[in-house]
């Protein structure tokens, strides 16, 4: 989870910061230019890498500041709301054992919880209730 949550941070981010006018600047430090040559090296590359950059119209820190907020903003939201699924997703076996165990009285002890699903610390839970309920069973039934 934390790999995607990190996956869509970085996306919203890109996105949020132009998506690819970054490969311009890049350009302009002596990549490829339209022709397939590359921009002077030395003193002149240097000078005119320099010209390209403070032409640019690029992000201010302020401005890239705001925008990577909006992106935390963004992930917090989603990973709330995402975990707020995944916990549901995992306590439900909880929800249901406690809710058969309310429906188990002195009158019906016989009924046991049902034990679906992988074998795991919520079946042991549920093998210990069903175990106790068995022993209830036996006392009342020899009183």
């Amino acid at each position: 989870m934390s790999l995607a949550s990190g996956a869509a941070l970085l996306a919203i981010t890109y996105t949020l910061l132009g998506g690819s006018n970054g490969l311009r600047l890049a350009n302009s430090y002596g990549g490829p230019s339209a022709g397939g040559r590359t921009a002077a090296s030395g003193t002149a590359g240097h000078t005119q890498a320099s010209a390209a950059l403070h032409q640019s119209p690029g992000l201010s820190p302020q401005q890239v500041l705001i925008r990577a907020g909006i992106a935390l903003a963004i992930m917090a939201a989603a990973s709330v709301v995402l975990g707020w699924f995944v916990a549901g997703r995992v306590l439900r076996p909880v929800r249901t054992m406690s809710a058969a165990a309310r429906r188990i009285s002195a009158g019906n002890l016989n009924e046991r919880l049902a034990l679906t699903g992988p074998d795991d610390e919520f079946a042991e839970l549920g093998g210990t209730l069903n175990d106790l309920l068995g022993r209830l069973q036996a006392a009342f039934e020899s009183q």
